[in-house]
């Protein structure tokens, strides 16, 4: 902010917010030729015949990801104060979904923990009706004050452009979000109150083993979260023996869940919780039955996850797991 940067054009301005946000080269490469097309398609926006011949010819490339740097494009141009760059955006999006139709996310994900609130509200928008409930669900924690305080101020920016459409659509995904969020929060505090009930169950057994081996079935998300809340609540106050029993009691839990687990997913815990590369190189030698190429696709599914949560330390450690494991192993062709 103390040493802005003067930017001659357009796409050099997406380019620099690109960069700023960590974006590699292939995804910056495969971007501009994103904005290349944009281009293109408002050079011929004005002839009807071009347009619809150039969606046709490029129609694989108009993707869900195409429609969300363009809706990015318009919202950095309006920040930037140039309504004509960012009216001639708006109408050449309302042509090419009115040509295409809305791509649509077809199932629902995770989006980056650094998401904006406009790439929040336009994969919402994207997303079938089926979708959006669960793709809420992946992505509440990012549906807070300032996201609907965006959401909010697009709806009265629409109104005053009259764009009654966009309002209106603007103004019902903001109606079924707020009934999809109440449900879920309503079936997460009945989810945590399951898990305390279950806690308090288990510590008020005579066997708290056998407790847990009994009613392991009903362990669930909800239930270790409550767990670790309680935990760090013990801490907190200072009371380290109930501590204590807490994490021996959520460390049994654990062991028994991953018993249950596949070969290759308590052979992935082991690795990750190993503290050296040395003992991981031991854990690897005492597994020789694991399907390896399994374990490889586990740990690319979990790095990939990671790094589009922006959990970075995470996705490294994985990295480094995977490449200790695949240089012991020939994956089948």
């Amino acid at each position: 902010l103390l040493q802005p940067r003067m930017v001659l054009t357009f796409d050099s301005l997406i380019e620099n917010i690109l960069q700023a946000d960590g974006i590699t080269p292939d995804m910056l490469e495969a971007q501009r030729q994103q904005l290349r097309l944009i281009r293109d398609l408002l050079d011929r926006m004005h002839d009807d015949a071009q347009l619809k011949t150039l969606v046709d010819e490029r129609r694989a490339e108009l993707t869900y990801e195409f429609f969300l740097l363009l809706s990015t494009a318009i919202d950095a141009a309006r920040h930037e104060g140039d309504e004509t760059e960012s009216r001639q955006l708006l109408s050449l999006r309302d042509k090419l979904l009115a040509l295409t139709g809305a791509p649509a996310l077809s199932q629902a994900t995770s989006l980056p923990r650094d998401a904006t609130a406009q790439q929040l509200i336009e994969a919402f928008l994207a997303a079938p009706a089926h979708v959006l409930p669960d793709l809420v669900a992946a992505n509440r924690h990012l549906l807070d004050y300032g996201f609907y305080r965006t959401l909010s101020g697009q709806i009265d920016t629409a109104q005053a452009a009259k764009e009654s459409s966009r309002a209106q659509q603007l103004s019902d995904l903001r109606s079924r979000l707020l009934v999809i969020t109440d449900e879920i929060d309503r079936q997460v505090r009945e989810a945590l109150g399951r898990g305390a009930d279950l806690l308090k169950a288990i510590l008020q057994s005579s066997d708290p083993r056998q407790t847990i081996r009994d009613r392991l079935n009903e362990v669930d998300e909800a239930t270790l979260v409550v767990m670790q809340l309680n935990i760090a609540e013990a801490r907190r106050q200072g009371q380290t023996q109930e501590a204590e029993v807490l994490e021996g009691i959520y460390g049994f839990i654990l062991a028994q869940l991953e018993e249950q687990m596949p070969p290759e997913i308590r052979l992935m815990n082991r690795l990750m919780r190993a503290p050296t590369r040395e003992a991981r190189q031991q854990i690897l030698s005492q597994e020789p039955g694991v399907d390896r190429a399994a374990l490889l696709a586990l740990l690319k599914q979990i790095e990939a996850d990671a790094r589009q949560q922006g959990e970075t330390d995470l996705a490294n450690q994985v990295q480094e797991v995977y490449a200790q494991v695949d240089v012991r192993v020939e994956v089948p062709r």
